[in-house]
């Protein structure tokens, strides 16, 4: 027993004879009386040689003290994660900050050619900033999805088809929902939103088409 052998922080908790099983207040903060009952089942340890087998230790690994949380990915990931690398993040003005879903975005490098479409019409031109990775279904789905607001004034009768080329720095996120002031609707939003570079080539647009009602 004298020579140093590993043992993860369950193992270690179940040859001290709890099972693995470490008090949920014990790991929060909780009661005294948890905490002393963890400590006291670590000092059966003391006389074996087990690397990294303090109870300090064993109380950090097993509430994940030092740990950040961890916000999902799911939520916010895109469908061109495999296309870009992320970068350092530009900040944006809060005006597009917050067209984000919870303000969440990422300044991303394209490392390939990616499609994706923008929905224009009214006094919305193809050439505006926000696009996203799935095609207009309908003018009202692309209103919820992207939700846009009335008083944008972007009618949503033509979609145009874009390609953005390698090498171009982007941001990448989800549409935050939007709330209709007049009538409190709500829309939800939640597709893949980019912004493209400030002044892109009108040259990206490849193809133009009619989405219908």
């Amino acid at each position: 027993m004298k020579k140093p052998f590993k043992m993860g922080p369950r193992e270690r908790l179940a040859f001290a004879g709890m099972g693995g099983d470490i008090p949920a207040q014990a790991v929060s903060g909780g009661t005294s009386a948890a905490q002393k009952k963890l400590r006291d089942m670590m000092s059966k340890m003391d006389d074996l040689n087990i690397k990294e087998s303090g109870s300090d230790d064993i109380i950090k690994k097993a509430s994940g003290a030092g740990t950040p949380k961890k916000i999902s990915e799911d939520k916010y990931r895109t469908k061109i994660e495999d296309k870009v690398i992320e970068v350092d993040r530009e900040v944006l003005p809060d005006f597009l900050k917050d067209t984000f879903l919870d303000g969440n975005y990422r300044t991303v490098k394209t490392t390939e050619d990616i499609k994706v479409y923008r929905v224009f019409g009214g006094n919305a031109d193809a050439g505006g900033s926000f696009v996203t990775t799935s095609k207009a279904t309908s003018r009202i789905d692309a209103k919820i999805d992207m939700a846009i607001l009335p008083e944008w004034k972007n009618t949503r009768m033509y979609e145009a088809e874009i390609i953005i080329p390698k090498g171009q720095h982007i941001h990448i996120g989800k549409v935050a929902p939007q709330t209709i002031e007049s009538t409190g609707t709500i829309l939800k939003g939640g597709v893949d939103q980019i912004i493209l570079p400030r002044d892109w080539s009108l040259k990206w647009i490849k193809n133009i088409k009619n989405v219908g009602n």
